[in-house]
Order: structure tokens, then sequence, then C-alpha cells
């Protein structure tokens, strides 16, 4: 599902957000077919598994905490 919308309303140029990310099946989707992608999660957890949907080479894994909150938000970029 989240393919068919990624390639129905994006452009290879273009970014695809999920500030959701839960196990990255968005990311994994818009990586699929090319995009750019940015992907927000809380629980640290999720980043951990979804980790596995991706080869070193394609994944960016950016975390950064906010001080005073929790869960941390752990963003990823791919």
């Amino acid at each position: 599902l989240a393919e068919f919308f990624i390639k129905f309303l994006t452009d290879k140029s273009d970014v695809v957000l999920d500030p959701f990310g839960g196990s990255n099946t968005t990311g994994r989707a818009a990586e699929d077919l090319g995009r750019k992608w940015i992907c927000i999660e809380a629980d640290p957890d999720y980043i951990e598994g979804s980790k596995g949907r991706f080869a070193p080479d394609e994944i960016l894994l950016q975390v950064k905490r906010l001080k005073n909150h929790s869960p941390s938000p752990e963003p990823t970029l791919g």
C-alpha cells in the first residue's frame, strides 16, 4: 500500500516523510522506488527492528535525542 501511494503521489526527486516510522515500511518502499526518505520514530526498539529492512549502504541512521523528553525521538534518514 505504501509503495502504491509513494509511486502515485511523488516524483523521483521528492523526499518522503514518515513521521511515525514504526517498522519503516514506508522507508523501504521509498528506497525501492528511488526516493529519498526521512523516518521519525520515538521508540528505539522500532528503530532497531527496522534496520533489518535495509542493507548497511542503504541507510544512514542519525539519532537525535531531545533533552527532558521520553521516549526520545530518533529520526532515521535514507
